[in-house]
């Protein structure tokens, strides 16, 4: 066997030693999962996991190790912590849910990660299989259910919500629209009314195979009860759970939805008219277009219709284009008549934003 050959195996045999150290930690953490269970303790505790990663940046400076191979250690490790307790922390009681919509991609999603908690799970929706039972009407559905969730599309929210609630059902209802808008004052009305109602906003899509650092929004429409519920349909899993008030969700989703898509928007809208093809420009590219590039395919192919509802039903969208707008504005001004202070100006203004000295 030559050198090189060794040197491979030395290598295949230090793989399995990590494999073998990667198995022992999970039955730590597994242990670390029921004990946090007995005491009712959550599964993410974001100061320990700050300690984790700091201990591994210890570790690699004693060790001549890269600071960002320790960090993305740091996080592989913590991550399959948090997905080893999950899979222990199931909810106390199983809930009877029924997903209207639920043969829609979110709706079948939600279907999917409940009955994965445990939970009984109907689906109500003319359109689309489902591997779940089907409620045979609303009614029948809503007098079977604890939990309604509404995962229909934003055209037609307003008019099932309205539906269910003229049914007066005793369950918790939330809806799971990217826009709260054009519903607010219905839930307001209907929680007012004593309806048990909050609204939802999962941050991520139907392609998400862990909840594990995915952010989950609950907004307080005037139930408390609901918001409890709510919350404890996603907790125990390694998501990261955010009360917002409902009025306040539009505005932060002009930016944190509105604004990230126009720029992936702006961005491949750009390049189709550069007279690159994208391979081209692939093999030429940066770290930073490499990203870049990756995020706007992957908004490139999402669906058109709930992204256009995103920023055309947001009453708060016009203000982030606008201030996209002008800030593309400056950067091309800057640049073209050579205003070296103002481009520096720009770049001195994130690193403030982002937490830098100013």
């Amino acid at each position: 066997m030559d050198e090189l050959s060794l040197l491979r195996e030395r290598i295949a045999s230090a793989d399995r030693k990590i494999m073998e150290i990667m198995a022992r930690r999970e039955e730590i953490a597994r242990a670390i999962g029921h004990y946090k269970l007995s005491n009712n303790i959550p599964i993410r505790n974001l100061e320990v996991e700050e300690k984790v990663v700091e201990r591994y940046l210890d570790l690699a400076r004693g060790l001549g190790i890269g600071e960002r191979t320790a960090v993305d250690l740091a996080r592989v490790t913590i991550k399959d912590a948090v997905e080893v307790q999950s899979q222990i922390m199931k909810p106390s009681e199983s809930k009877s849910i029924l997903v209207v919509g639920g043969a829609g991609k979110m709706g079948t999603w939600l279907s999917s990660y409940f009955h994965s908690r445990g939970h009984e799970v109907m689906v109500l929706d003319p359109d689309g299989k489902t591997d779940f039972d089907r409620a045979p009407s609303l009614q029948e559905g809503i007098d079977k259910s604890d939990v309604i969730v509404v995962a229909t599309p934003m055209s037609k929210m307003a008019e099932v919500l309205l539906e269910i609630f003229e049914l007066q059902p005793q369950g918790v209802i939330f809806d799971i629209a990217s826009i709260k808008s054009p519903i607010i004052p219905l839930l307001r009305e209907s929680a007012s009314q004593g309806i048990k109602v909050c609204s939802v906003h999962p941050m991520f899509g139907p392609d998400a195979v862990s909840l594990y650092d995915r952010n989950v929004l609950v907004c307080d429409c005037g139930s408390r009860e609901a918001v409890i519920v709510g919350k404890e349909l996603f907790e125990g899993t390694g998501a990261l759970m955010l009360e917002v008030e409902v009025e306040r969700h539009d505005e932060l989703m002009s930016f944190v939805l509105g604004l990230s898509h126009a720029v992936s928007l702006a961005f491949f809208k750009a390049l189709a008219g550069s007279g690159f093809d994208h391979q081209t420009l692939e093999r030429a590219a940066s770290t930073t277009f490499r990203k870049q590039m990756d995020t706007s395919r992957d908004v490139a192919f999402e669906n058109p219709e709930l992204y256009f509802d995103i920023q055309n039903r947001n009453p708060h969208a016009s203000r982030a284009l606008e201030l996209l707008g002008d800030a593309v504005d400056r950067i091309m001004e800057s640049a073209v008549d050579g205003d070296r202070e103002s481009f520096i100006k720009i770049m001195e203004d994130g690193r403030v934003y982002f937490g830098g000295i100013e």
